[in-house]
Order: structure tokens, then C-alpha cells, then sequence
């Protein structure tokens, strides 16, 4: 065998591997999708709440074994395929209970979370990424579940958006900050203009949230350490 049959087999290899990689993580993604979308004893919105949760800490747990371009080719083609099936009776019977009425008639929110998934990865660094897909996960749902404890709350910057469901997004997305920003200079800060956008976004009834607050979050890191560090 010549050294260039060598490296084209290599080459093939690695192409498979990448492939089989991404296919296996973007069934492992839809695997759990379905399991909670069967789990019928729970609340749609507690089911919801869960595939935030579920959904995004999965993604970042894959960015740590997975070279990041696989990551990204398959956050593309999750995107992809759901942008090409949500309209199909498959997706309608196996996703349906996790579905809002007005998501059987448009793109659901599981698209935006992996396109403001897709955008966060592809153009910020890793830290940052993880760190808003996070407050994506946690914070969003977070501010959904105190929100609906305390319907008579204050309305914040919507009327879908509650003064104490946001306030409990930033504890959640700043106590996340911590956590994740540690390692970085001014991370008590850093943490708290994260947090802030992400509540901020959360709040904001102009574009999908699961598409604002990763891409928002991360962007706010950017240029507070471009600017102010």
C-alpha cells in the first residue's frame, strides 16, 4: 500500500468516525426528547421545564467528549431535521405533549434552542458557550416555574415576564456565573452581566427566547471582556 493509499484511508476513517459521531449524538438528543415526551404522568410545562434542563446540560456534557466541529455538525443537522419535520404527523405523535398549541402551527421552540445552541458554539469560545446554553437550561425554565408559583407578581418588561419569575433567572444564571467563571478575572462581574442579559432576554417578548439568551449572554461576555477587563 502507497503512503497516499495510506492517507486516504485515514482520511476515510476519520470522516466515518466523524460521522458516526454525529449521528450518534444527535440520536442521543432525540432519545431523550422522546422518553420525556412519553412520560405522561407529568405536566406538559413540568415535561418542558425538564427538556430545558435535560436538553442543554446533555450539550454541554457532549462539548467535553466531542471534538467541537462534530458538535457543531450536529447541532446543524438537529437543526435541520427538525426545520424539515415539524410539520409531519411523526413529529406532531411523538413530540406532540411537548408541543404548545401555537408550535403545531410554526417552528417550535426546540428549534431556536438549537439554533441560539448552534450560533453560541460556532461563534464564541467554549467557555462562554457552555456558560450561556446553561443560563439557557436553568435560567429560562427557572424563571417559568417561580413565575407560575407567584402569578400576581409584578409584570417585568412583558406581561408574560414576572418580577420574581426574572429575579429567580438571575440568581439562577448568576450562582451559574460563579460556578463557571470562576477561573477568569472580574468573574464576580462577569457573572453579573451575564446574568443580566440572560434575564433581560428571557423577559423580552420580541424573539424566541431559546434563540436570545445563549446568543445574547455569551455576546455580552464578549464585549465585557473585550472592553472592560
Amino acid at each position: 500500500m502507497t503512503a497516499r493509499e495510506t492517507t486516504d484511508d485515514s482520511r476515510s476513517t476519520s470522516l466515518l468516525w466523524m460521522w458516526s459521531a454525529i449521528v450518534a449524538a444527535v440520536a442521543a438528543v432525540i432519545f431523550l426528547q422522546i422518553v420525556l415526551a412519553n412520560a405522561s404522568s407529568t405536566s406538559k410545562e413540568s415535561l418542558r421545564r425538564w427538556q430545558h434542563a435535560i436538553t442543554g446540560q446533555s450539550m454541554v456534557a457532549i462539548s467535553y467528549i466531542l471534538p467541537i466541529p462534530i458538535c457543531i455538525g450536529a447541532l446543524l443537522v438537529g437543526s435541520l431535521a427538525i426545520y424539515v419535520s415539524h410539520k409531519t404527523s411523526w413529529y406532531e405523535q411523538t413530540f406532540g405533549s411537548l408541543l404548545r398549541p401555537h408550535e403545531k402551527q410554526q417552528l417550535p421552540g426546540a428549534f431556536f434552542f438549537l439554533l441560539g445552541t448552534l450560533g453560541t458554539t460556532t461563534f464564541f469560545d467554549l467557555d462562554k458557550a457552555r456558560y450561556a446554553i446553561l443560563c439557557l437550561s436553568f435560567g429560562d425554565p427557572m424563571a417559568a416555574w417561580v413565575g407560575r408559583k407567584f402569578p400576581t407578581s409584578p409584570r417585568f418588561l412583558s406581561q408574560n415576564s414576572s418580577m420574581i419569575g426574572s429575579s429567580a433567572c438571575f440568581i439562577t444564571a448568576f450562582s451559574l456565573g460563579t460556578m463557571m467563571l470562576h477561573s477568569k478575572v472580574n468573574f464576580i462581574w462577569k457573572a453579573f452581566v451575564g446574568a443580566s442579559t440572560c434575564t433581560v432576554a428571557e423577559a423580552l417578548p420580541f424573539v424566541d427566547d431559546n434563540l436570545m439568551i445563549p446568543i445574547s449572554t455569551a455576546m455580552s461576555l464578549h464585549i465585557f471582556e473585550k472592553y472592560f477587563s
